[in-house]
Order: structure tokens, then C-alpha cells, then sequence
């Protein structure tokens, strides 16, 4: 049976209100133009999608020459339509936001991102950045402009202010989650300051342990007693990582290989090493820190029996948590995007022809293509 233009357009406007809701406003673009160039719809229909489309790259996607566009092909091919006049004020009002901001999209449109930028370069662009800050306030194109801050902070390897523009980049604009320049800086800015975050916060940790137990003297008073019980402990310990570890194997799971993560225009490969890898710097790390764990809970000896045992396992979790998260950032974590693998928009073709659902969950790909 023929789908006919009724039940054609219905399913198309389903994707774009999932679209939408996803905030994934590229995509649901690109498919209201898709209706506005198929001739089966009514001049009413398709006219409206161009409306439609215009306003989300005007209100959404903040690309005003796009939305010029849209507009003007609406007042061109559909003269008579209700949106005629409201699209040619947008129109009108567009070119003269351009007009007033030619000079910052020049300064915007002379940077680029790169991460193969020497410091003196990234250091000049910041403050070509900056200045766009302050002197616009109101910039229609603020949130690239803080996309690029977080790039030049990329450079500078400094992983907070890198991090917090990135971040704020996609709050001020969430269509620019689906740049995919953005989202690596944002995903790198994050597993690095993750990772510096993470050990400092570790050995701050484990640095207070140290001189809690040499100030306390913890170690006097042992005797073959407790050697027997930590022995004992460790042997727990590592019986539950074994069958922690194990369990995939054991339950019939797979483990997969690459994790994807797929973004608009982006394809994340993400390498994830199969965990028997590190099970003996697990067990290392963890078993440190049940010897510490053990040290550090004596020093609390003498304390009423309430306060004992609160400190006592408030500093182990402490104390575990830090040496577990040595583990995960020297072994696992800061490892993940060298081990990585990036597809861009430009190479998106090779992914298509493997998986080619992606294509079709994905239209924005197809948004840059001319008409």
C-alpha cells in the first residue's frame, strides 16, 4: 500500500518532536527543509516548515545567515503565506544585528579550533576572546566565543578554566553539543581535570593518614594477633575482587571491547581494556589500602567507643576511596583518550557504510550539505 503525504509528513514530524526534545535542533532543521522541498506537500506545508526552520536556527542555533536564508525562501516562493511579513522583519532585523556585530564576527571568524597552537598564539587569541567578552556582552555568537576560550585553555593545559568554558559554552548554547570540536575539548578538558582533581585530592588524603599514624604511633602494640587478622582480612579482600572481577566471565556476560559514544557529526570510540588487565594493580592499590585502613583505625584507640568507631570508618573509606582512585586515574583513566578514536564529519561516510542506522538517527550530518 502507498504511504500517502498525510502519513509521509506525520512520521517525519514525529522525529523532529523527538528531535527536539533532545535538543537536537540541527536535525530537526534539516528535516523541516526536507519537507519543504518535497513537492507532494501543499504550498501551506511547506511553507510553514521554512518557518519552522528559521526560527530554530535564528532562536536556537543562533546561525543568522541561516536563517536569512530560510526566511528569504519562504517570502520568495511562498509570497502569499500569513508568515511572509514576520519573516521579512526577521529578515530585515537579522541583517542588522550582522551589520552591528561585522566587527566581532571578523575578530570570531580569524579563530579557529586548534590545539597544535603554540602558548604566545593561544595567549594572544585569549585576550582577542576576552575582549569580545566585555566589549559584547549580548553577542549573539557568545557561546562559540567561549567554546574557543575553553580550546585556547586546552593549549595552556590549564583543565579548570578549559573545563569551565567548555561547559559554559554548552549551557549558553546546547546546539553547540553538537559540534564536534567542542564536545572532544569538552570530553579532554573533563578526563583531565578529573584526573589532576582526583590525585591531588587522593594524596591530600593519604598525606593526612601518614601523619596521623606517625603522630599517633600506630604501629606500636602490634602483635602476631593483628598480622594473623590483616592477613585474614587481605585474604577476604581478594577472594571478593577475584569474584568481583570474574563475574562477567563466569555469568556468561561480554565484555565489549569499544564503547561508542555517537554525537551529531561526531563518533566516539572509546577503548575499554578488558579488567583482568589491571586486576594485579587492583589488588596492589586495595590491599595498601587495607593495611593503611587497618594502621590508621588504631590510631583512634583510647577514644570513647562511639568516636572510635565513627573516625575509624569515616578515615577507612577515606582512605580506601583514595588509593582506588590512584588506581583508576594511573591505570585506567588518564589512558582513555589516547586510547580514543575520533570520527568527523568529514570521514562520517566510512562509519555510515558499517553502521548504517546511524545515518538515519543521526540526519544532522547531512545539515552542512548545500541544498
Amino acid at each position: 500500500m502507498a504511504v500517502t503525504a498525510q502519513e509521509d509528513l506525520g512520521v517525519i514530524l514525529e522525529k523532529i518532536d523527538k528531535y527536539l526534545g533532545q535538543q537536537r535542533y540541527s536535525g530537526a532543521a534539516f528535516l523541516y527543509k526536507k519537507i519543504a522541498k518535497k513537492s507532494i506537500y501543499n504550498d501551506s506545508v511547506r511553507a510553514g516548515s521554512l518557518y519552522s526552520a528559521g526560527l530554530l536556527y535564528e532562536q536556537k542555533m543562533k546561525d543568522y545567515k541561516k536563517a536569512i536564508d530560510v526566511y528569504s525562501r519562504l517570502v520568495v516562493s511562498y509570497p502569499d503565506n500569513k508568515n511572509v511579513v514576520f519573516a521579512q522583519n526577521r529578515v530585515k532585523f537579522l541583517k542588522e544585528q550582522l551589520e552591528g556585530y561585522r566587527e566581532a564576527d571578523n575578530i570570531l571568524s580569524a579563530i579557529t579550533y586548534k590545539w597544535g597552537l603554540s602558548t604566545k598564539q593561544a595567549e594572544a587569541d585569549l585576550k582577542k576572546l576576552y575582549s569580545l567578552v566585555e566589549d559584547y556582552p549580548q553577542y549573539y555568537n557568545i557561546a562559540k566565543v567561549y567554546a574557543f576560550i575553553g580550546n585556547r585553555y586546552i593549549v595552556l593545559e590549564n583543565w579548570g578554566k578549559s573545563f569551565y568554558y567548555c561547559y559554559k559554552a554548552q549551557k549558553s548554547s546546547p546546539f553547540l553539543k553538537t559540534n564536534p570540536a567542542l564536545a572532544n575539548d569538552y570530553r579532554f578538558a573533563k578526563e583531565k581535570f578529573l584526573y589532576r582533581t582526583g590525585l591531588l585530592w587522593s594524596s591530600i588524603v593519604l598525606f593526612l593518614a601518614l601523619i596521623l599514624v606517625l603522630w599517633r604511633k600506630s604501629w606500636k602494640g602490634l602483635c602476631r594477633k593483628h598480622v594473623k587478622y590483616t592477613a585474614l582480612l587481605l585474604l577476604l579482600w581478594w577472594i571478593l575482587a577475584i569474584l568481583v572481577f570474574s563475574a562477567p566471565a563466569i555469568l556468561g556476560v561480554p565484555v565489549p571491547t569499544f564503547q561508542v559514544f555517537t554525537e551529531p557529526v561526531l563518533v566516539f570510540l572509546w577503548f575499554r581494556p578488558l579488567l583482568s588487565q589491571y586486576f594485579g594493580y587492583f589488588l596492589l592499590y586495595s590491599s595498601v589500602g587495607v593495611v593503611v585502613t587497618l594502621l590508621v583505625s588504631r590510631s583512634f584507640t583510647g577514644l570513647k567507643v562511639y568516636r572510635q568507631y565513627s573516625f575509624s570508618i569515616i578515615s577507612s573509606l577515606l582512605v580506601m576511596t583514595a588509593m582506588l582512585t590512584f588506581f583508576y586515574f594511573l591505570h585506567c583513566g588518564d589512558g582513555v583518550h589516547q586510547n580514543s578514536f575520533l570520527y568527523f564529519k568529514k570521514e562520517i561516510e566510512d562509519y555510515v557504510v558499517l553502521y548504517p542506522e546511524l545515518f538515519e538517527e543521526y540526519p544532522e550530518i547531512l545539515n552542512n550539505i548545500p541544498d
